[in-house]
């Protein structure tokens, strides 16, 4: 079974929808917070499953019988962000998932600037510690987000371009 963590997000319900077309429907979990948000796919075969990032035991409920996880970045962010990823990976490895594909940032260092990179270099640490075979995808830039920063204060937009594509 494939699992994906915020699937009733944009990046979720797309994975989803392309699943869809590859696999069985019943292979297909979708974890989620608010089973409410997903009305428009439960009748569509996937198992959703409830559960929450800042609760290991829901994860881990959530996580049974998983082989390949894909681990969308939490919407916290800081201590309480790290936290919940980590969660996520210990609730993977409890319950065996054999991958963990995990949208994680271009370069992810301590230092950076726009703070979700240094939460998901802390995640990714937490996966590579685990030993769970992964991928992680380098998310390049929340679309919105680069809009919102290009339109309204370009120079930051630039400068944070700068830092994520700079060695």
């Amino acid at each position: 079974m494939i699992a994906i963590t915020g699937a009733n997000g944009n990046l979720g319900k797309a994975t989803i929808g392309f699943l869809l077309k590859k696999i069985k429907p019943e292979q297909i979990v979708a974890i989620v917070r608010d089973p409410k948000k997903m009305e428009d796919l439960k009748n569509s075969g996937i198992q959703i499953r409830i559960a929450d990032y800042d609760d290991l035991e829901s994860l881990n409920e959530a996580l049974k019988g998983v082989d390949k996880l894909l681990q969308i970045s939490a919407i916290s962010i800081g201590d309480q962000g790290v936290k919940e990823e980590a969660n996520v990976v210990t609730a993977a490895k409890q319950q065996g998932v054999q991958h963990i594909v995990y949208t994680g940032a271009v370069k992810p260092k301590l230092d950076a600037y726009f703070m979700a990179t240094q939460q998901c270099l802390a995640t990714e640490k937490a996966i590579l510690d685990s030993g769970i075979p992964h991928t992680f995808l380098a998310i390049v830039c929340i679309w919105k987000l680069f809009q919102y920063l290009l339109a309204r204060h370009w120079s930051m937009a630039i400068f944070t371009i700068r830092q994520v594509m700079e060695p």
